[in-house]
């Protein structure tokens, strides 16, 4: 059984898939107000969590660990903005 954290990024990366566009190197690429605004992620996380965006955030922040996504580290000390690149690698 997988801990909820994986089956989250699982989840997350077949919403980026499905949300996103391939950008020049093939990747796809998500705004961050994208996922946040979709109603199915919307749905997913609201099941488990009160803060959704806290949890969205927790979950990009653990695939990035893992090395499945990047983004711009810097925006998730401050505030995380609806037009920051998500990108599935």
């Amino acid at each position: 059984m997988q801990e909820p954290i994986q089956q989250e990024i699982e989840e997350i990366k077949k919403d980026i898939q499905r949300l996103g566009t391939k950008n020049a190197e093939g990747k796809y690429v998500v705004k961050f107000g994208v996922l946040f605004n979709d109603e199915k992620v919307v749905q997913y996380y609201e099941v488990f969590y009160i803060d959704i965006r806290g949890a969205l955030a927790s979950t990009l922040k653990a695939a990035k660990k893992q090395n499945i996504l990047d983004f711009q580290e810097s925006w998730f000390l401050k505030n995380i903005k609806d037009d920051y690149d998500i990108i599935l690698k």
